[in-house]
């Protein structure tokens, strides 16, 4: 269900549980912490991703990359196995 927020636009997600479904994160080499931060922080900045105190964590990976930086990927698979499908409909065009 999304909601206008102004210039933003909120999901609304309901989860199948209602305890915390928690993940553990991964830790990051510590190689590429610092371009991994620099990363997220630009990421941040530029309004893609927000900071969040939320119980659900999604594990992130560290991708090394030859000539490049590295990539940040988020495994959500957990995550998304506790989302109850949002079973709207959407009407033919």
């Amino acid at each position: 269900m999304l909601q206008d927020q102004g210039d933003a636009t909120c999901l609304n997600i309901d989860f199948k549980c209602k305890a915390h479904c928690l993940n553990h994160a991964t830790v990051v080499p510590f190689s590429l912490q610092r371009e991994a931060r620099e990363q997220i922080e630009e990421i941040v900045k530029n309004y893609i991703l927000e900071i969040s105190h939320s119980p659900y964590v999604n594990p992130l990976t560290i991708i090394e990359t030859k000539d490049k930086p590295v990539r940040i990927c988020v495994d959500a698979r957990q995550v998304n196995k506790q989302m109850v499908p949002d079973t709207a409909k959407t009407p033919p065009s």
